[in-house]
């Protein structure tokens, strides 16, 4: 007996990077070299990533602010151990800005340093990059994420972007912890990734444009560094982690004017989207578990 072939099984379907019509028998498009193109269609993430479909720059700012809000929230109505912070916007203007969730809100959810880490609390070396101390500190990190990040997003592409973002706030964290900070939050330590990896870019682009962007961000970088060695709250050790890395990982993964991101960053960029998801769900997790 002759089988016959599905009917409802498409003889072709659109490439999920180039969109170009490919066979779905194709174990790599003819157009752009993808491989897998079929498996990779099943992966509706992945697939955006390819097709460079995913802003993260905005994403990172409403999320960012979504958790200010919540933690402001839950400092107001005393969801957690310990009595409730209600004069949040006392003290005019000047106490306004330096609003924010206590210490015992940051703590439950995980921030950077030896604090959380001895409680167990592994996430916060990333999850503490979102989460900040009141309204000044986390206008000044999103207004530096909207000049920054949307520029390293425009030439390292969001998949490229969103790993260097990700992995220089973790490398600020993890120098956090060793300098043997007890507890730190804010996005600088990503913010410095971008400084780095702009840096980079200015340098190896060279040129009118990369010599203006390489010593804009240089200048910039040196007198936030000065900045945070005559202020001790800064925690200038993330700031100086995250700036490292962010160089270092643009020399790794390269930029837009010099290559393109390949179907590995994407990959890569999947399995760090994987891992924030896994953070933010431990947080959450243990933040529900210690109020039931």
């Amino acid at each position: 007996m002759r089988l016959q072939n599905n009917p409802r099984r498409p003889a072709s379907f659109p490439c999920p990077r180039c969109r170009q019509l490919i066979s779905a028998n194709s174990t790599r498009c003819i157009r752009c070299n993808l491989p897998q193109p079929g498996w990779i269609a099943n992966f509706p993430v992945l697939d955006s990533l390819l097709r460079e479909q995913m802003q993260f720059t905005n994403s990172i700012i409403a999320i960012c602010f979504a958790l200010f809000v919540g933690t402001l929230a839950m400092t107001v109505v005393g969801t957690l151990n310990g009595p409730a912070q209600t004069d949040l916007f006392g003290g005019g203007l000047f106490g306004m800005l330096n609003a924010g969730p206590s210490q015992a809100v940051l703590l439950s959810l995980g921030t950077n340093g030896w604090v959380s880490w001895s409680m167990g609390q592994w996430w916060g070396i990333l999850t503490a990059t979102y989460l900040h101390a009141n309204i000044l500190h986390i206008a000044f990190n999103m207004l530096a994420l909207v000049w920054f990040g949307a520029l390293v997003e425009s030439e390292f592409g969001g998949s490229r972007f969103f790993i260097l973002y990700t992995l220089a706030g973790i490398a600020g964290s993890l120098v956090t912890l060793a300098v043997g900070i007890p507890s730190s939050v804010g996005a600088s330590g990503s913010v410095f990734g971008m400084l780095g990896a702009l840096l980079y870019y200015g340098w190896r682009r060279g040129g009118t444009w990369g010599r203006g962007i390489f010593s804009r961000m240089l200048i910039t970088a040196v007198i936030n560094i000065g900045f945070g060695l005559v202020n001790p709250v800064i925690n200038n050790y993330a700031h100086i982690g995250g700036l490292i890395a962010g160089f270092v990982l643009a020399f790794a993964l390269g930029f837009n004017d010099r290559s393109k991101a390949g179907f590995y960053h994407h990959l890569a960029a999947l399995a760090v989207l994987a891992f924030v998801a896994v953070c933010f769900i431990s947080m959450f997790a243990s933040v529900i578990a210690a109020n039931l």
